[in-house]
């Protein structure tokens, strides 16, 4: 093994310590409903724990060792080709398999962590007891855009770039959250609502090309994060006649992820709407996760989507920690500045400014002890163009 390599498994094993990963494995589980999510370093003959999440008591911790021919992540290794088992004791192939039998899973995925001269560092795993529909293209394309984010900041780090890469990793995970959440809210109104538009069919092959896909939305995010949408963000906006339906799913998704949290939900428009829809999904999901983040932990939040002077509005309020006059002018910028909102919200909420751009609308904030924090946007209802 080159000395090189050597190094890239070094800075592999200490990647729980970056602040992002946490999150990362979070947001892994969050999306997909797998209960447990690890990054290995995987070699000839170990399996190392690098970082893990385990909700369901499975047992690894990090920096655990196994013998790694009591892995699937050994046929990995040794194909560099992704596992992904919906239903372990239905499956064909692995119902009679050791391996699941002997961790006691049933669903479960492995992607190969890869470097861009094709070098093998290990894998990013998830697992649970239960069944889950994780062979859903979107629920993989996540796994492998997160792979592929891990391979690259192990080579940034490598090359001496970490203070250029590594303080986006954390913005990046949470975009990247926010696209797989409208994804997959999408998802699940296109089996209610099939809709033969050729945009919809375009959208699909997109996302079920994955390479393509990866590609795009990595570079997307990492624009998002340096601030160079110079001229809009790319999408293509087309009649939507089922907006409402899809803001229902996202929000429904939100529910889903936040059991314990009041959301007041009021969507009343029934109107078609140019726009790109995911763009939009991804506006509100960004939106609604902020006020859930940064509010009132025990305080409600209200999320209105109307329609009011050919204008689509989608308005999010929360109590909480009012914003002060000088961060409010710099609530939507790339770049975070001292006394700002949140940083963690920051690129967030610009991804939410430049989706509202280019889709030629505005977007305000307003934040006050009595009034509580309320960001609104508004959109035209009738703006159809191509977006550049």
């Amino acid at each position: 093994m080159s000395d090189l390599l050597t190094s890239l498994r070094e800075d592999l094993a200490g990647i729980a310590a970056i602040e992002a990963t946490s999150d990362l494995m979070t947001a892994l589980c969050d999306v997909s409903g797998l209960g447990f999510a690890v990054i290995a370093e995987v070699s000839d003959n170990d399996w190392t724990a690098c970082a893990v999440l385990d909700r369901i008591k499975l047992g690894v911790v990090q920096g655990q060792r196994l013998d790694v021919s009591m892995t699937l992540c050994n046929e990995v290794r040794k194909t560099r080709h992704t596992i992904v088992i919906d239903h372990a004791s239905a499956d064909p192939h692995y119902c009679a398999h050791a391996i699941p039998k002997f961790y006691g899973f049933e669903s479960y995925i492995s992607v190969p962590i890869v470097l861009t001269n094709g070098d093998y560092l290990g894998n990013l795993c998830a697992l649970d007891r239960g069944p889950k529909p994780i062979s859903d293209p979107r629920v993989q394309l996540m796994f492998h855009c997160f792979a592929t984010l891990i391979a690259q900041h192990v080579e940034g780090h490598a090359t001496r770039q970490t203070k250029r890469v590594g303080p986006l990793n954390k913005h990046i995970v949470g975009n990247l959250r926010g696209l797989f959440v409208a994804m997959l809210a999408e998802a699940s109104t296109d089996a209610a609502h099939p809709v033969p538009d050729p945009a919809v069919r375009q959208l699909a092959a997109r996302v079920a090309n994955e390479g393509h896909r990866l590609r795009s939305l990595i570079n997307d995010v990492l624009t998002y994060a340096r601030g160079r949408l110079n001229g809009g963000m790319p999408g293509y906006i087309w009649k939507v006649d089922d907006l409402h339906s899809r803001l229902k799913a996202v929000v429904a998704n939100t529910v889903a992820a936040h059991p314990n949290r009041t959301i007041i939900t009021n969507i009343s428009f029934d109107q078609p709407v140019d726009c790109d829809p995911a763009r939009i999904q991804e506006l509100a999901s960004n939106l609604l996760n902020n006020a859930l983040a940064h509010g009132a932990p025990s305080g409600p939040v209200s999320f209105i989507a109307s329609a009011q002077n050919n204008d689509l509005e989608i308005a999010v309020w929360n109590e909480g920690t009012v914003i002060s006059t000088q961060a409010l002018r710099h609530v939507f910028s790339p770049a975070l500045r001292p006394g700002s909102h949140p940083p963690g919200a920051h690129h967030a909420l610009y991804t939410c400014a430049e989706i509202v751009r280019a889709h030629l609308g505005t977007i305000r904030v307003t934040s006050s002890p009595t009034e509580g924090t309320q960001f609104v946007a508004r959109i035209p209802v009738a703006r159809s163009q191509r977006l550049h």
